[in-house]
């Protein structure tokens, strides 16, 4: 204990002094890195005082913690200083001018050779910007600093306070006969160094008879506490020493151990004293105030047991005025607000169970296949039209997935629905094939949406399939009424054409004007009819799945040369411009030509077509990434917002287009986003009525898979 003690002291007191000098190191450094002493050192004329810099300098230290700060040239001359009496002298001899010199800020304590003063000196180089030392500045902290700091606390009257060198000199005490005496007997190469440095010139020293002290600070890191024989007073003595920051001086506290027993004892009899008299008076202070307090205590508990057990009806009874008074009337207000709080709970769960058995009710009666599941895809509800469908049984259906009655799409299909709903967290829509349970095949139209919290978190989906086979089955009929139809109109369509071409040509005699006037309406009302029938049969076999297939490699910037020939006389017609912009890096590109025709007759026969006169079409093909790119843009008509999602339908034309150009089948953009979609291509638009058209069509540079022959389009 005595040992904690003594090194605790020495340690506070460390740490008062420590923070003293640490900031006079800082302070000097700073000032060495000041540009106007460093400027200063570098001036090429007579170096003298400076209004200017006493004042900047004076600024830096407001406080007035140093006596002097001076700046020193390269060979130990003072330049400068806050005190005039310094300017002219030399003090290369000190030991804080060579560490400073050398690179390193450092603290030294000497006896001026001026004032035969006792000082506190730091010193630090100052560098150009290169990095070269040009010279040093120093300071002087003021008288008092360090002595007013030197005052532990917790030390007896007969206890010392020094401050000692590396050597082991005292430089600071709390009693004077102690100064400049040293803790051991200095050895010649320390007493050496002393003198050397001039830092005590003239005065004897002798020591203090504390050799093992002495020995201990020589490598001393950590506080440290010890216990000496002071053989001088013949007592044992409790010593504490410690290191004052980074430096080369130490603090060294003393107590004579007989006081320290003494005054432990002592207050170990006065604490125990204290604490009896402590207990005596607490035992009787919590007799007499407990009883009225426990009162209400014992009133506010019962009333908590019976809350938590569900009983709300009798409430606290506590009217002392008091603070308890104020919680039992908090805990009442409580009570009534649980008992309203349950209310309200239980209807809203009424609320909720009514909601859902609607729900419920919904879901049953719905005609359309209904099913819940987890975030795995295991089947949690299904409702009755779901075992109408798949013939599966509710009871086998829950706990299931839905591949009991699916896996009859490719992995690729089940793939993208995955990454749809769970990845992307979107509803997905799409046909697919599913098995009954009798083995019957079926296709049915999907939407499945992810079910997510209110934080977002997923938490199962939901599917509805629709049973769309018969619907699938009448499209089919249509389509092959529409195919057989279309090859028996192709004949007598032929051989009109062929008939109206002979007479045309007079092959079987003279045709006069209005006879000619007829023949040409009957030719062009059946080349339409052909290009109909034409675009039907392309219809139907796209539906069917049967488009053959036949592709090569070829140049497309020809086959849109050879449309737009073409279609030479419309644009003539018209006044029209068509400008071509094609990419001489693109290349060939494998695809079947008779379909790449098709489109390029489509899209660039709508913009033409839906273009007024003197309009500008432009056409532009370039490689981008893997991709071939096809680009139709017009200054036509353009697509009411509101009809652009169906212009890929079917039979569809938009409002605009069919009140300025009345003739159209509606099959052309049909088409010809089935043929992309057939080469792995996609087709988009953006369009703005009134302002025209862009078409942008990607296909794959490594182009069009070839079909089997067995796909072949029927003649």
């Amino acid at each position: 204990m005595a040992l904690h003690h003594i090194k605790t002291v020495a340690e506070q007191q460390e740490a008062i002094i420590g923070r003293i000098v640490t900031d006079s190191l800082s302070f000097a450094e700073h000032l060495g890195s000041q540009q106007p002493v460093i400027g200063y050192l570098q001036q090429p004329e007579q170096k003298k005082q400076r209004t200017e810099l006493l004042s900047y300098i004076a600024g830096l230290d407001a406080s007035n913690k140093y006596q002097a700060i001076y700046i020193m040239d390269m060979a130990g001359n003072v330049l400068f200083s806050t005190d005039s009496s310094l300017v002219g002298q030399n003090y290369e001899f000190r030991a804080y001018f060579k560490d400073a010199l050398a690179g390193k800020s450092t603290m030294d304590v000497v006896i001026g050779g001026i004032s035969n003063k006792f000082g506190y000196y730091f010193a630090s180089p100052v560098k150009a910007k290169s990095g070269d030392i040009v010279g040093v500045v120093a300071t002087k902290l003021n008288e008092g600093l360090i002595a007013n700091a030197l005052h532990p606390k917790g030390l007896n009257i007969e206890g010392d306070a020094m401050l000692v060198d590396k050597y082991g000199v005292v430089f600071q005490a709390n009693r004077p006969e102690l100064l400049f005496k040293s803790l051991g007997v200095l050895t010649p190469e320390a007493y050496r160094a002393v003198e050397d440095t001039k830092r005590f010139s003239g005065i004897n020293i002798v020591s203090l008879q504390y050799d093992r002290v002495a020995e201990e600070i020589a490598g001393l890191r950590e506080p440290k506490g010890l216990v000496l024989y002071n053989r001088l007073h013949d007592h044992d003595e409790l010593i504490g020493v410690a290191r004052i920051a980074d430096t080369q001086f130490f603090i060294v506290i003393t107590e004579v151990r007989q006081f320290f027993a003494q005054s432990a004892g002592n207050m170990e009899i006065n604490i125990g004293l204290l604490v009896f008299m402590v207990s005596i008076v607490t035992v009787l202070a919590l007799i007499l105030l407990t009883t009225p307090l426990l009162r209400p205590l014992y009133s506010l508990r019962d009333t908590s047991l019976r809350m938590e057990k569900g009983n709300f009806a009798q409430q606290a009874t506590v009217e002392t005025g008091d603070e308890f008074g104020d919680v039992a009337k908090a805990l009442n207000a409580t009570m009534e607000q649980i008992k309203k709080t349950n209310g309200i709970t239980e209807g809203k769960l009424w609320e909720r169970a009514a909601d859902f058995e609607k729900f419920k009710l919904a879901v049953e009666s719905a005609s359309d296949h209904i099913i819940i599941t987890d975030v795995d895809g295991r089947i949690l509800h299904a409702n009755k039209a779901a075992e109408a469908i798949t013939g599966y049984s509710h009871t086998e259906m829950i706990g299931s997935r839905p591949s009991l009655w699916g896996k009859q799409m490719s992995e690729e299909f089940y793939r993208n629905m995955w990454a749809t709903i769970k990845d992307q967290r979107k509803v997905f829509y799409g046909e697919m094939t599913n098995q009954r349970k009798n083995g019957a095949l079926y296709t049915a139209e999907v939407h499945i949406a992810p079910l997510l919290t209110d934080k977002g978190d997923l938490c199962g989906f939901v599917g509805i399939e629709r049973d769309i086979t018969a619907q699938k089955n009448a499209d089919r009929a249509k389509t092959d009424f529409a195919s057989v139809v279309s090859h028996q109109l192709r004949t007598p369509l032929a051989a009109i054409s062929w008939y109206v071409e002979m007479l045309s040509n007079e092959d079987v005699g003279v045709v006069n004007e209005a006879q000619r006037k007829y023949l040409d309406r009957i030719h062009a009302a059946s080349t339409r009819m052909v290009d109909l029938v034409g675009s039907l049969l392309s219809a139907s076999h796209i539906d069917m799945g049967t488009p053959y297939v036949e592709p090569e490699p070829i140049p497309l910037p020809d086959i849109a040369d050879s449309v737009i020939d073409e279609l030479r006389r419309f644009v003539e017609k018209k006044h029209m411009t068509i400008n071509r912009i094609y990419d001489p890096q693109l290349g060939q590109v494998d695809v079947d030509p008779n379909m790449m025709r098709v489109v390029f007759q489509n899209i660039l026969s709508n913009a033409i077509k839906y273009t007024s006169e003197n309009g500008l079409v432009t056409i532009t093909l370039k490689r981008e990434g893997e991709n071939a790119l096809i680009t139709v843009s017009d200054t036509g008509y353009g697509i009411p917002a509101d009809q652009q999602s169906r212009i890929f339908t079917k039979f569809f034309r938009a409002d605009n287009a069919r009140k300025k150009e009345p003739e159209g089948n509606g099959l052309g953009l049909y088409i010809t986003k089935s043929i992309i979609n057939n080469a792995q291509g996609t087709i988009g638009f953006t369009s703005e009525e009134g302002k025209g058209s862009e078409f942008r069509i990607f296909i794959p540079l490594a182009g069009i898979k070839k079909e089997s022959e067995s796909k072949q389009i029927p003649a």
